[in-house]
């Protein structure tokens, strides 16, 4: 983590012989960068529910916002 920190202090023009590590160091350190981190999230496998009878499976698909045609519908 903090690379997106480190790229930005080296394109500013900046390096300094620890600057990795202090790069990682502040990332941890930030509160607001672990309040708006990317976190990975590791779901558990899927178990698929075969249906038993009909109807028993519904799906909905939902669309939009969508775009009026001529006649206000």
């Amino acid at each position: 983590m903090g690379q997106i920190t480190a790229k930005n202090i080296l394109q500013a023009g900046y390096y300094w012989p620890t600057f990795f590590k202090d790069a990682h160091d502040y990332y941890k350190s930030c509160d607001v960068c672990q309040a708006y981190a990317q976190k990975s999230t590791i779901s558990g496998l899927l178990h698929p529910i075969p249906p038993l009878g009909p109807f028993e499976k519904w799906g909905i698909n939902l669309m939009g916002p969508l775009s009026m045609i001529r006649r206000g519908h």
